[in-house]
């Protein structure tokens, strides 16, 4: 088994209740050529309208990670992220 590839830049998309855009966000990420040095976290704010359960049943080419959780607000939701990423650097791209 080869170790995973180290992870530069976490971009994290934190949303509730916003699957359409959560699923667009993903079609773009996937559009990326790029595979290696990133990874995408989600932070769900217990949505639902089944934006989690989409997340953890769909298959990426890339690392990610999901936590479905209530929260009290955006900056909460962001600021949660940061125990969860895994890069040297993060990018916030909402969905």
């Amino acid at each position: 088994m080869s170790a995973a590839s180290p992870v530069r830049l976490s971009v994290v998309t934190v949303c509730w209740n916003d699957l359409a855009n959560v699923q667009r966000t993903i079609e773009s990420l996937e559009r990326q050529k790029e595979r290696s040095g990133w990874e995408h976290v989600l932070i769900d704010g217990a949505s639902n309208d089944g934006t989690a359960d989409w997340y953890r049943s769909a298959a990426f080419d890339f690392p990610h990670n999901v936590v479905s959780e209530p929260d009290s607000v955006i900056f909460d939701a962001m600021n949660k992220s940061l125990n969860v990423i895994r890069g040297d650097y993060v990018f916030f791209m909402n969905a």
